[in-house]
C-alpha cells in the first residue's frame, strides 16, 4: 500500500482540531423582520460567499471606525 504523504489530514478529528486552532466562531442573531437575512440570501444567489461578504463588510466598518488598522 502506498505511504500516506499527506500527513495527518486524513486522521479522524483533524479538521475539527485545525478549525479550533485557527478560527473563532462568532454567531450573530438577526431579527426576522430586519431584512438582513433576505439581503444576505441575495448575496449568496449572486455567487458570493455570505461568510466572505460579512467578513469584508465587518473589516471595512472596523477600519472606518478606527478599531482596526488598515492592512
Amino acid at each position: 500500500m502506498a505511504e500516506n504523504r499527506k500527513g495527518n489530514r486524513h486522521k479522524p478529528g483533524y479538521v475539527d482540531r485545525y478549525n479550533a486552532e485557527m478560527y473563532d466562531n462568532i454567531r450573530i442573531r438577526v431579527r426576522k423582520d430586519s431584512g438582513i437575512r433576505d439581503a444576505l440570501w441575495k448575496v449568496a444567489e449572486s455567487g458570493q460567499s455570505v461568510n466572505g461578504y460579512v467578513l469584508s463588510a465587518t473589516e471595512a466598518k472596523l477600519i472606518a471606525d478606527g478599531y482596526m488598522p488598515k492592512k
